[in-house]
């Protein structure tokens, strides 16, 4: 039992160091996934991304281990060496140089799809027609959108005011003389009563005594009548629409898989020979992969790199990994 229980901690921990061994560098591009810049939800979901593609990584050595790895090499043989085998030197072309030739070219290429992108979205879209929100209604930019709302207001009830004379409906005629709207005057924490008696009769003239209207503090009341607040239930609220992911976040399942490719050639001889199985491999990666997120995490509480990862195209990160992996690949023997 004690030798059991020893073989399955050299296990766990030989998985573990073959894992941040091949994917310490994974901690380059996945540190701009992690940023403070990103709402904590997103921050998570990458987390919980990246493991989840770590540990599919780790199905697929497995499955590899149990007789892909013949299959793949003998595609190998015919395809790329024709043949595979030379009788001079005796040189084959091995599994994890193609392996991370495949990863280093596929991200090669879609960096450059995602630098078609940036360039149409981000250096082609600007200066559109979303540039100007300032007068928008509800804007948070010195409540300029307000003065738009006061003309607007003032303009019609002029117009009320020309059309029915001095026993108009009129805003102006309402309240008796000039009316304004000060930025102070907006305040989230009043409301407006009506008194609502006063348009009992059928025509409403007399509802245009300005004394219909009080402005109160949230009592939320108008000649004995209460109203309730209104309150709004969390199951009222879609949770689809609170939280979506960045364009960048939605990139990373495909980055981390191809990134990590070549892990795949490291975990299957290992699987191979009997130096871990399936299970020591799962802890030991998982356990990895939080290594490494933690690592990253650590990295970006710097507020200042933080902000420089998250300028930082990520086509340009794509691309320096993915030229990294091509130069790994051809420089295999």
């Amino acid at each position: 039992m004690e030798v059991a229980v020893h073989h399955f901690a050299a296990g766990v921990f030989a998985a573990l160091t073959a894992k941040l061994a091949s994917s310490i560098d994974d901690v380059v591009w996945l540190a701009a996934f992690l940023t403070p810049n990103l709402s904590p939800k997103e921050r998570y979901a990458n987390a919980i991304t990246y493991a989840s593609v770590c540990f599919i990584q780790t199905v697929l050595a497995y499955l590899i281990s149990t007789g892909g790895e013949a299959a793949l090499d003998k595609i190998i043989v015919a395809v790329v060496s024709r043949g595979g085998h030379n009788e001079e030197t005796g040189h084959i072309i091995s599994t994890e140089r193609v392996l991370t030739l495949f990863a280093g070219f596929t991200l090669f290429v879609y960096a450059i799809k995602l630098g078609i992108e940036y360039y149409y979205e981000e250096i082609l879209g600007e200066g559109g027609d979303d540039d100007d929100d300032s007068g928008v209604v509800g804007n948070n930019g010195n409540n300029k959108g307000y003065s738009k709302v006061q003309n607007a207001i003032l303009d019609e009830s002029s117009a009320l005011d020309e059309e029915k004379g001095e026993g108009g409906r009129g805003l102006k005629a309402a309240v008796g003389g000039d009316f304004t709207i000060d930025d102070t005057d907006v305040d989230g924490d009043n409301v407006i009563d009506v008194n609502i008696d006063s348009f009992d009769d059928e025509d409403g003239m007399e509802g245009r005594n300005c004394d219909a209207i009080e402005i109160a503090s949230s009592t939320g009341t108008a000649r004995g009548k209460t109203f309730e607040p209104l309150e709004i239930e969390d199951d009222d609220i879609d949770a689809s629409k609170c939280f979506c992911l960045s364009d960048r976040s939605r990139t990373l399942p495909i980055v981390a898989f191809l990134g990590s490719l070549d892990d795949l050639t490291l975990f299957v001889p290992m699987l191979v020979g009997k130096t871990f199985g399936m299970i020591e491999l799962v802890i030991g990666s998982t356990v990895a992969g939080t290594i490494i997120v933690l690592i990253c995490l650590f990295i970006t509480k710097c507020e200042m790199l933080s902000n420089f990862l998250q300028k930082i195209p990520l086509a340009a990160i794509v691309a320096i990994f993915s030229v990294f992996l091509l130069i790994k690949g051809f420089i295999m023997e």
